[in-house]
């Protein structure tokens, strides 16, 4: 069975602008849950737990995406062995 090598990061992003940018009291700061963190660009504060769960949702369906292209991928070349 060949290994995934897929990778992936999960962005936060603000609810209002799409910014990526946040800010935070220093570099490698992790939020706690239920914080509010404001957004660099445009200002607003946006719940952490919030636009957390929003971009594991993202990356779960970009994940799931994949997998299944790589099993159908995996699938067609086996089946090219039996014809």
């Amino acid at each position: 069975m060949k290994k995934m090598d897929k990778t992936t990061s999960i962005n936060l992003e603000c609810v209002f602008c799409n910014s990526l940018e946040f800010e935070l009291p220093y570099e490698g700061y992790v939020p706690y849950e239920g914080e509010m963190i404001k957004c660099s660009n445009c200002g607003k504060l946006n719940d952490y737990s919030s636009i957390k769960e929003v971009a594991i949702e993202a990356g779960t369906k970009e994940l799931t995406q994949y997998a299944h292209a790589e099993i159908e991928k995996e699938l067609k070349k086996m089946l090219k062995k039996f014809k």
